[in-house]
């Protein structure tokens, strides 16, 4: 029912749930299913159900599901609710706020933990004001858990959805020191001073720490003036349990009176050995926003401590002068920490802004293999965005500092796409870098057709590059040996990334035919010219008169595998040639196969079938051809050598015809004949009439 999808099916499972006579309802997964369905006329049925103890608690969680409120919400979306909040709640459920606030009202009254540890976080981050009251309600509990997370949670809510702060100012009079002092923080973190008093008491009195920290940074949002003295205090005494909070809290200062104090004092904590208060100073130069502040935290964002250039970089977020996103691109390109890679790119994103794509080339670009696939604390698919959204060209121009995957990544892209303008091509083919050239001429390789004005620059590039290569390659000869042998190989094999690639499309669309000749015959006996040339080779659609002499060089050279893809281009593009040049090539089997595409290879089989060293080669043509004449002769030679009669003579039984029979019945019966000869033409003709009478067997059955 479940991977069907109908929605009819929620009703039907409720039914056998409350109508179960047997007990045999399988209770656990029919309500997971029912919620699952998120069909909103099942809530106040699951409602009633949580009066049956047998059930409360599967319905109380079906009606998570059914509100949409179990989906997953990322903390730095809840910190800042900023714009991409809103396009990731799009892309989820529905979520109905009326339906959560009925569950949790029916809760309170049953389920304390679940309340606090879960549904009342939940109602936390909602919109509208649906939760409101249930909240409210909430927050005059006996249960103090219950109490706190009510209030704790109106407090956010005043802060970031507007919310009525009554509950709060209501709760400063309650005569538990908790519920007041989470009262107070809820309201100076909204800019409300009614709690400072509780606050500032919670400083000396409270004994729990971590609260303490709370009330600083509570005191911080709230830029009282009347709290400076108090911070700064803290904030100055090296050791204090305080002194972190502090930091961080008095940046908030910087309308105070005594700025330029706080400031000086910020400065002097970023650059404190107590790497803790360091950190959280940089917190507080963020809020302080001084020009001389935002220097140290581009200085910490290089530190040697991560969780430094972590916090660091999470500040320079919140600045969008040029400086501060260079060097946020900086961590995401180079940081091999993943928390600094993570953080840099969150903080990049946020500067940017939501449209921006430069933080995610950024990605791309990262000297370590970080993922690609979710990057940041919201797990951002970069891939799928680049897929989606990257501009060609500036895909092409990052492949060029791209490494390991995301190079692969960039590579999968490009190929994947149709081929972007002429100017986009021409661009990149103009540019320096190998890789971007590579790249670019892969693309222009795997289309149809190519513009006049691409043409031209396909061959300004090649033109470029073989230029290039040449000298590089003349040091690398040069530096065999020496120390900067590396260097220059280095330097070689990147020119040839992009001359390589750049010989594809040349090829394949008839461009740049000098530069082509020169390729395939300059250098002939250089073995790193081997793979520009098989490029040529392999990718030739047509040939001029220019280019078939070149390829009748490289045909004439050394290399097994370029000789053989010469010969088969020689004979697509020039058959009279190939077969004219074939009896040149008669030693070499396979290239004189390849030539030899007419009855003319016959006479170069008989022109050589006296020859000891080529007679191997000349037999299978002339068995074939059963040229019974031609073996005959040189059979019956006897002043031809003993190896090359007893070749022509096996020859001839091979034929397994009558004619070849009776000449070697006569080579057999010849006295005075070589004995060996005469022998070996009586195992022939003994060998061919087997032959023929087998065959005449199979062929009458």
């Amino acid at each position: 029912f479940t991977t069907l999808g109908d929605a009819r099916a929620a009703k039907v499972m409720l039914d056998r749930i409350e109508n179960d006579p047997t007990g045999t309802a399988v209770i656990t997964p029919l309500f997971q299913a029912v919620g699952s369905f998120r069909q909103i006329d099942s809530a106040d049925r699951l409602l009633k159900m949580m009066d049956n103890e047998k059930w409360n608690t599967l319905a109380l969680d079906a009606g998570r599901h059914v509100s949409g409120f179990d989906q997953q919400v990322y903390e730095t979306y809840l910190e800042e609710d900023d714009i991409e909040y809103r396009k990731y709640e799009k892309e989820q459920y529905p979520r109905h706020p009326e339906i959560l606030a009925k569950f949790m009202e029916k809760a309170a009254t049953k389920f304390w933990g679940p309340l606090v540890n879960l549904y009342i976080p939940l109602a936390m981050q909602s919109r509208g004001n649906a939760v409101d009251p249930v909240l409210v309600t909430l927050s005059t509990n006996v249960e103090p858990d219950v109490r706190v997370a009510a209030l704790t949670a109106i407090g956010w809510r005043l802060k970031r959805r507007n919310s009525s702060p009554d509950a709060l100012l209501k709760a400063l009079r309650h005569k538990d020191p908790m519920t007041q002092f989470i009262a107070a923080e809820g309201l100076a973190r909204s800019g409300r001073p009614e709690g400072l008093q509780i606050l500032l008491s919670s400083l000396e009195y409270l004994e729990n720490v971590q609260l303490r920290h709370q009330a600083v940074l509570a005191l911080g949002e709230l830029s009282d003036p009347r709290a400076v003295d108090v911070l700064l205090k803290l904030a100055s005494e090296d050791g204090h349990a305080l002194q972190e909070s502090a930091a961080e809290a008095i940046g908030h200062m910087r309308k105070s009176p005594r700025a330029e104090e706080i400031g000086k004092l910020l400065e002097r904590l970023a650059k404190s050995p107590m790497e803790g208060v360091a950190q959280r100073a940089l917190v507080g130069l963020r809020w302080f926003d001084s020009p001389s502040g935002w220097v140290l935290i581009r200085n910490s964002a290089k530190s040697n401590s991560w969780r430094t250039r972590m916090i660091a970089s999470e500040q320079l977020g919140y600045a969008t002068d040029a400086a501060s996103r260079d060097v946020l691109l900086e961590r995401i390109r180079t940081d091999s920490d993943n928390d600094v890679f993570n953080a840099a790119f969150d903080a990049a994103v946020k500067s940017f802004g939501p449209e921006s794509l430069e933080p995610h080339y950024a990605v791309f670009e990262s000297s370590d293999d970080h993922t690609v696939t979710s990057v940041g604390k919201s797990g951002t698919d970069v891939l799928k965005i680049i897929t989606e959204r990257g501009d060609t060209l500036q895909i092409l121009q990052t492949l060029a500092k791209s490494t390991g995957e995301g190079f692969t990544h960039l590579e999968t892209i490009l190929m994947s796409r149709s081929l972007p303008s002429d100017d986009v091509m021409t661009k990149a083919l103009a540019g320096d870098n190998a890789y971007t050239v590579k790249a670019a001429a892969r693309m222009l390789g795997r289309t149809e057709k190519l513009s006049a004005k691409v043409k031209t620059a396909i061959e300004t590039a090649l033109a470029k590059w073989w230029a290039d290569w040449q000298p590089k390659r003349e040091n690398m000869l040069r530096r065999a040996g020496q120390p900067d042998e590396d260097t220059a190989n280095k330097a070689v094999a990147v020119c040839e990334v992009a001359l390589e690639e750049l010989l594809w499309p040349a090829s394949r669309f008839n461009i740049a035919e000098k530069t082509l000749i020169e390729v395939l015959t300059a250098r002939p006996h250089d073995d790193w010219m081997f793979s520009l040339r098989k490029q040529i080779l392999t990718s030739l659609t047509n040939a001029t008169p220019g280019l078939l002499t070149a390829i009748e060089s490289v045909m004439k050279g050394m290399h097994p595998e370029l000789r053989r893809l010469s010969a088969g281009l020689l004979t697509k593009f020039d058959a009279k040639q190939a077969v004219k040049l074939a009896p040149d090539f008669f030693s070499d089997r396979g290239l004189y196969a390849r030539l030899a595409t007419s009855g003319k290879s016959a006479d170069t089989a008989k022109a050589n079938v006296s020859t000891p060293h080529y007679q191997p080669l000349a037999l299978p043509s002339l068995i074939t051809s059963k040229d019974v004449s031609t073996l005959a002769k040189v059979a019956k030679d006897k002043k031809a050598a003993e190896p090359v009669r007893l070749g022509a003579v096996e020859g001839l039984g091979f034929m397994a015809a009558e004619d070849a029979e009776r000449v070697l019945a006569e080579i057999g019966g010849a006295d005075g004949d070589d004995e060996d000869v005469r022998k070996a033409a009586w195992k022939a003709l003994r060998r061919s009439k087997r032959a023929r009478k087998q065959a005449f067997t199979a062929e009458g059955t």
